[in-house]
C-alpha cells in the first residue's frame, strides 16, 4: 500500500466517523427541539390557564358589585329619587357591558346571562331616557326586572365558579 492509498483510506474514515458525528448533532438538535416546542407549549397553556383564572376572580369580585348597584337602584325607585337613579343604571350600564366581557373568557356557558345583561343594557337605557316624564318606579319597573333576573344568574354562575373553579387541579389539558 503506497503513502497515497494510506491518505485515502485515512480519509474515507474521517468522511465516515465525521458523517456519523453530524448526523447524531443532528438526532440531538431535533430531540432539543422538540423539547422546546413542548416547553413553549406548555407555557402557553399555563398563560391560558392564568388568565381564565384572572377573569374568573375578577368575575367574582363584579357580581357583588351588580348586586349592590340592583339593591341601590331599588332603594332610589322607592324614594323617587330620580337622580340616584339615574347615576345607578348608567353604573348598571357600565358595569354590565365590563361583565359581559369577563364573561366571554370563562369556560363555563354563559350565552344566556350575557344577553340578558345587554337586555338590561338596553332596558336602563331607556328607563334613562323615560324618567323625566315618569316617576321613577314607572320608569324602571322594566329594567329592574330584567337587572333582578341578571343579577340572580350571575350570582348562581359565581357559586358555580366557586364550587368548580377552571382549570383546577382535576383539569387535565
Amino acid at each position: 500500500m503506497s503513502f497515497g492509498d494510506v491518505l485515502g483510506l485515512a480519509g474515507v474514515l474521517v468522511g465516515i466517523i465525521g458523517f456519523g458525528l453530524a448526523t447524531w448533532q443532528i438526532i440531538l438538535a431535533k430531540r432539543a427541539v422538540g423539547r422546546a416546542i413542548t416547553v413553549a407549549t406548555a407555557i402557553r397553556d399555563a398563560v391560558g390557564h392564568t388568565e381564565g383564572l384572572a377573569a374568573a376572580f375578577e368575575l367574582m369580585r363584579t357580581v357583588p358589585r351588580l348586586q349592590a348597584i340592583e339593591r341601590d337602584l331599588s332603594v332610589a325607585a322607592y324614594d323617587d329619587n330620580k337622580a340616584a337613579a339615574s347615576n345607578h343604571l348608567q353604573d348598571w350600564r357600565n358595569l354590565a357591558a365590563e361583565t359581559r366581557g369577563l364573561l366571554r373568557e370563562q369556560a363555563y356557558e354563559t350565552a344566556g346571562l350575557e344577553g340578558r345583561l345587554q337586555e338590561s343594557c338596553t332596558l336602563a337605557a331607556e328607563a334613562m331616557r323615560n324618567m323625566p316624564v315618569a316617576d321613577v318606579a314607572g320608569a324602571t319597573k322594566s329594567a329592574m326586572t330584567t337587572i333582578a333576573t341578571a343579577t340572580e344568574e350571575a350570582a348562581a354562575l359565581m357559586g358555580r365558579i366557586k364550587a368548580h373553579p377552571p382549570f383546577g387541579p382535576t383539569e387535565t389539558s
